[in-house]
């Protein structure tokens, strides 16, 4: 496969309709493919929704938030997060 060649994962949204993962495409904003496609499988593997399915917050089509990953990934700083919210 060349370079310029990448599979992203699908879901079905809360509509139906199939759509690129929003948290695969958000985890390639911080870190390169290999990674993002690490953090996503371990994201939506049964054992992490288990264990964070209750504590961290899902988006409209049940998946995590690709920063919330990124912070337990500590790709990015929890701090920088924050004050990019400005809280």
């Amino acid at each position: 496969m060349g370079e310029s060649c990448a599979i992203k994962p699908i879901i079905i949204n809360n509509k139906g309709e199939k759509m690129v993962s929003r948290l695969f495409e958000g985890l390639l904003t911080y870190t390169n493919y290999k990674r993002a496609n690490e953090l996503y499988r371990g994201a939506v593997s049964d054992e992490f929704i288990e264990s964070y399915g209750d504590i961290l917050p899902m988006d409209e089509n049940g998946e995590f938030y690709p920063e919330h990953i990124a912070i337990i990934a500590k790709i990015i700083p929890e701090e920088l997060y924050l004050k990019q919210l400005n809280i």
